[in-house]
Parts: C-alpha cells; structure tokens; sequence
C-alpha cells in the first residue's frame, strides 16, 4: 500500500508525526471504524441468565456510531492531521520556529513568533447527548498510540523527543486561568512520566505560567487540546472569560488545535469575535440536540444500534409499542436511552431462571428503579413537564417555544383537582418565563463581554480579531437596545403568577 494512500498528506514529503497515526479515514469508512460492540466477540450461551446483571455495565464501551456523529468525527480528524502538517518538524521554518519558541521567556516574546493559523472546534449540547463518547471514541480510532517517543534524527534537528499527540482535560468547576494551566500540566505529566505540575505548582504568577504551559505543549508537539465540561458557570459567567479567550487564541497561534465541549450557554461569549468563531469553525461549530421521533440518526442509527447489546433471550413487547414508550421517557436523550434499555433488562435477568424474556412491566419497572428516576426527571424537564416537582435545572436550556401553553380544559374543572392543576400550569409558565429571562441575561453579559475584550486588546490584537469600528458601534447600540427596552418578560411573569391565584 503506498504511503500517500495511508497518509494523503506525504504527497507533499515526509512528516514522521503521521507514522504512529490511523490511515486517514474517508467520511464514508468512519461509522464501521468507529463502532464497538464488546458482547459480539463473547459466547454468554453457558452463562445463567441471573449471573449476567454483572456485564450489564459493559454497554458503557458499546459505541454506535450515527449520521449525527460524522461531522464532529470529520472535525476532530481535520484539528489532529492539521495541526501535525502544519508543524512538520523536517522543514527549515519550523525549525526555526521551534527554537524561537524554546528561547522565548515572556508571553510578549511568544506572540512576536511567526503565527501558525491554528484551528479550533466547538462541541456543545445539554447532559446525555455523547459528546464525551464521540470525541473520545474518535480520539482512539485516529490515535491509537497517544505517545511517542524519538530518538536521534538528523533531518528534524533532534536528540531526543517525547511526543503527546493530544491531551483531554476537564475545565476546572472555579473557572480561574490558574486553576486550567495546571490541570494541562497535570495532565500533560500523566501522559509522558513528566513532573512539570510540582516544579511549577507554586508559580502564581499567571502571565510565567502561561509561557511555561504553551512552551511545553509546543516542545511536546501537542496537536490538540480537548477542553471538556465548559458550563455557563465555570467559563461564559467566569469573570476571566476574556483572558481564556485570549488563551485560545495564542494556542491557536502556535499551532496547537483547541477542541471546546460542553453545555450550550458557555459560549456565548466566544460568538462575540469574529475571527475566534472563524478559526473554531474550520474544525466546525456543532449542536447535539435530543432527537425528535422521527429524526434519522434516531430511529436508523442510534436505537438498533444500542439494541445489538442484548444480555436477554427475547423481548416480548410490540415494536410499536416499545418505540412509543422509549421515545416518550427517554425524550430522544442518547444517555436516557442507554440507561432506560439497561435498566428493562436488568428487570428481566433478576426474575429469570431457565428464560428470559423482557415484557411490558419491565419498562415500567425501570422507570422507578432508583438508577433511572432522575435521568427521567431530567427527560421530563426536556419534554416541558409541569410539575412542582420537577427540579429547576440551570444547566438545561429553555423549551424552544417558551409562548404559554393553552390550558387543558379538564383543568378548568370545578372538581377538586382543577385548582390543584391550575397552579401546576401557572408554575411551569413561570419556569418558562424565568428561563427566556436568564437566557436574555446571557445575551446581554456576552455583549458586555465582548466589548471589554474590544477595549482590552492592543491595536495589533484588535486587527488580528477582525473588529472593526462599525462592528464595535453595532455591539454599543445593540447593548444599549437591551438596556432600555421593556423587558415582556417581566410582564409574563406578573400574568403568570396572576393567573394562579
């Protein structure tokens, strides 16, 4: 097999970084490279039924791969070969670059070296979408060995190199910068047997370790960086949110791709820029979102695909009966769905003795089992439940349609319950009310926030962010229309609390 049909970037010359790598995956090759199904290489015919509870939690590395996922594949292959072309350590200017790199010692100094154009990607979507799953199943499809170390070679300029071809951490719950350096040091030691964390964990000066950390993963080679868990808390409402953004930006410079996940209202303040959101869309912009009944990805990927793991002899429920019932309390939530399915055959193997067949009961079953009640709960609140029950979750975003709801005539009722459901209806309206209003808020501290970025930065960072002057006028105005205008909302919340008594 020749190497450009392994590796399509060697037509332009040798670049050892890709040896270690996966061939290239075409788009249509992805679903069957990335699917894992651990039960089909095991024979569990000898194996009592009540006895194989204990492989339910094995579904954790069963992996199907839909339609919806192909994109954010695509993306995460085009951050990891980008970055590695880019940076490919047998040419002269790279070279150079590298030891620019190595003998800077201020941030200044760093941003005075030749710019690569980096690339980024956003991942967003509410719990129980996959988005953990996804990024790092293709993470291992594409880099099945994470660590490489070289040795001497003349035509990289190198005695000796310890490669991480990709860290993934976490973004700290505080939302501090220092807090995130050294997590990526951390992490950094946990993959090359390095003690970078405890020779700079006293350093408390941001702007050193700041130099230290995008030092280290240039002379590492890192291609990409993978920043999980991004709430409105810890990185959109985070008061340096700007000072991350910039963090970005110079990773993104020095070559290193920036891959950020996590809930929809933490990147509000990232579509402020235009350039940021230009260099993140080359490894996309993507929004998971539960599915509907009908969606593709849902019914011919996603659902036949989880139900290939099956512990149990037969499921003795009508197929139109059990779509009906999956979809209604799982509220096409991936995450829901793998543990609504768990939990039906759990029912079923603990009653079992010489069959095992799952029935109706058993679903409803699962509903109530303590492993499942606030998953769907969760479901619920998707779905737009009312109930006083129903926690108040600040991490799920508003429903799509937050207009008020007719009230079902039952509920006029003069019977004893009519009351009782009124005031369940009149307290969803003011969830809902509360929702648009929070979602107002982040709007407006995004604008705020983005202008305090404008204003921060140098001439040469405002011309390198592509803000111009009409651009800030237009951020100014629309800041100001938010600050004067009525707020209907508030108006809403009145009739609403009105309509209860």
């Amino acid at each position: 097999m020749n190497d450009t049909t392994v590796h399509p970037e060697l037509a332009f010359g040798p670049n050892p970084f890709f040896e270690v790598l996966a061939p290239y995956l075409t788009f249509a090759g992805m679903p069957a490279a990335l699917e894992r199904s651990p039960l089909e290489a095991h024979d569990l015919g000898g194996l009592e039924f009540v006895r194989r509870e204990a492989l339910l939690e094995i579904i954790e590395n069963h992996f199907v791969a839909t339609r919806e996922h192909l994109e954010i594949c695509a993306g995460v292959q085009i951050l990891v070969r980008r970055a590695l072309v880019l940076r490919n350590p047998t040419e002269g200017e790279e070279k150079k670059r590298m030891n620019q790199i190595g003998s800077a010692g201020t941030m200044s100094e760093l941003t005075r070296i030749a710019t690569l154009d980096g690339a980024g990607m956003l991942v967003d979507g509410v719990t129980g979408m996959g988005k953990t799953a996804v990024i790092r199943r293709m993470l291992e499809v594409l880099v099945p060995q994470p660590v490489v170390s070289y040795g001497d070679s003349l035509s990289c300029d190198w005695h000796r190199l310890t490669q991480c071809y990709y860290l993934y951490i976490d973004q700290p719950s505080n939302g501090t910068r220092g807090a995130l350096l050294k997590r990526i040091l951390m992490e950094l030691d946990k993959q090359v047997g390095t003690s970078y964390f405890e020779q700079h964990k006293r350093t408390t000066n941001l702007d050193t370790l700041l130099v230290v950390v995008c030092k280290l993963l240039s002379s590492h080679r890192v291609a990409l960086l993978v920043i999980d868990e991004n709430q409105e808390a810890n990185l959109a409402d985070s008061p340096w949110s700007v000072e991350f953004v910039m963090f970005y930006h110079h990773l993104l410079n020095l070559g290193v791709s920036v891959l950020l996940a996590g809930n929809p209202n933490a990147f509000d303040h990232l579509r402020c820029m235009a350039q940021v959101m230009r260099r993140f869309s080359k490894g996309g912009v993507h929004q998971l979102r539960p599915a509907e009944k009908t969606s593709k990805w849902w019914v011919k990927d996603f659902v036949p695909g989880v139900r290939r793991f099956d512990l149990v002899e037969k499921w003795d429920v009508k197929p139109e009966w059990r779509a009906d019932f999956e979809y209604q309390h799982t509220a096409g939530l991936p995450g829901a769905y793998v543990a609504l399915h768990t939990e039906a055959m759990r029912f079923a193997l603990r009653r079992s003795s010489d069959a095992c067949i799952v029935s109706e009961q058993d679903f409803h079953s699962a509903l109530a089992s303590p492993r499942y009640r606030e998953t769907l709960l969760i479901v619920k609140a998707i779905n737009g439940g009312i109930g006083a029950s129903l926690p108040d979750y600040v991490d799920l975003p508003p429903p799509s349609d937050p207009a008020v709801k007719s009230v079902p005539e039952e509920s006029c009722s003069t019977s004893a319950e009519g009351p009782v459901r009124v005031k369940a209806v009149a307290d969803e309206l003011k969830r809902r009310v509360t929702a648009v209003q929070a979602k107002q808020t982040r709007e407006l501290n995004a604008l705020k926030k983005g202008l305090e970025l404008a204003q921060s930065l140098s001439s040469e960072d405002v011309r390198m962010q592509g803000i111009s002057a009409d651009l800030l006028q237009s951020m100014e105005d629309e800041l100001s229309r938010h600050l004067n205008k009525k707020e209907s909302p508030k108006s809403a919340a009145k009739s609403a609390t009105e309509y209860s008594k």
